[in-house]
C-alpha cells in the first residue's frame, strides 16, 4: 500500500505491506509542495504521484530514484492513469487558455508525448485493459441554445467519451456500417393445380 504522511517533516509517499508486517518505508524525499494521490503501476515497479505546483513525479521501487516526468505552469495535474502493462502514464495538462490535452509518458523511453490537440478540453484518460486504445473525456459538441432563465446562450450536453487507438496497427472500435440493405430475388411461386 501507498500512502502520503507528513511525519518526516515534509509531505512524503510511504509504502507498507497490506498486511502489516512491517513498519511503513518512506521511499522520497525533498517534497517542498502539497503531494497527490499515489498510484501504482500494475507491475508494482513505480508509484505516480502529483504535487499542488502542477508536478507529475514517478518513483521507481528498485533505486528509490523519484524523477518529474510533466510539468502543467497552468494547474494542477489529478488524472494520471497507468497503462495495464506498467509501461505508461497517461493524464492531461492544462495550455495557457486553460483546455487540457492528453500526453502519455513512457517509462521505455523516459519521454513525453502529447496525444490529443488541445483544441478542446480533453481529460480523464482511462486505458482500455489490452492497451490498445485511451478512451478520454472531451468538451468537443457546441449547440447553443436560447436560454428561457437568462435570455442568453446556453450549452447542454457538450462532453462526451472519445477513444484513440494508440497504434496504427489497431482496428476502429466502432467502424463504419453500411446502410445500404441488399435484396435477393426470390424464385417465382409455382402454382399449384
Amino acid at each position: 500500500m501507498a500512502f502520503l504522511s507528513d511525519a518526516s517533516g515534509e509531505e512524503e509517499v510511504y509504502v507498507v505491506p497490506q498486511d502489516g508486517s512491517s513498519a511503513p518505508e518512506k521511499i522520497t524525499s525533498g517534497g517542498h509542495a502539497f503531494r497527490y494521490e499515489p498510484k501504482w503501476s500494475p507491475d508494482n515497479q513505480r508509484i505516480a504521484f502529483s504535487d499542488k505546483d502542477g508536478r507529475v513525479w514517478v518513483v521507481t521501487l528498485s533505486d528509490r530514484n523519484t524523477q518529474e516526468v510533466a510539468h502543467s505552469t497552468e494547474g494542477e495535474v489529478r488524472d494520471y492513469e497507468w497503462s495495464p502493462g506498467g509501461g505508461y502514464l497517461a493524464f492531461s495538462i492544462n495550455d495557457a487558455r486553460r483546455f487540457s490535452a492528453l500526453y502519455i509518458w513512457s517509462v521505455k523511453e523516459n519521454k513525453l508525448h502529447r496525444v490529443t490537440s488541445g483544441l478542446f478540453d480533453e481529460n480523464s484518460p482511462a486505458w482500455d485493459p489490452g492497451g490498445n486504445y485511451l478512451y478520454y473525456l472531451a468538451n468537443h459538441e457546441f449547440h447553443p441554445q436560447l436560454s428561457q432563465l437568462e435570455f442568453d446562450f446556453a450549452t447542454n450536453r457538450t462532453r462526451g467519451i472519445f477513444v484513440l487507438a494508440l497504434r496504427k496497427d489497431v482496428k476502429n472500435p466502432f467502424p463504419m456500417e453500411s446502410d445500404e440493405v441488399a435484396i435477393k430475388k426470390s424464385e417465382p411461386r409455382q402454382r399449384r393445380r
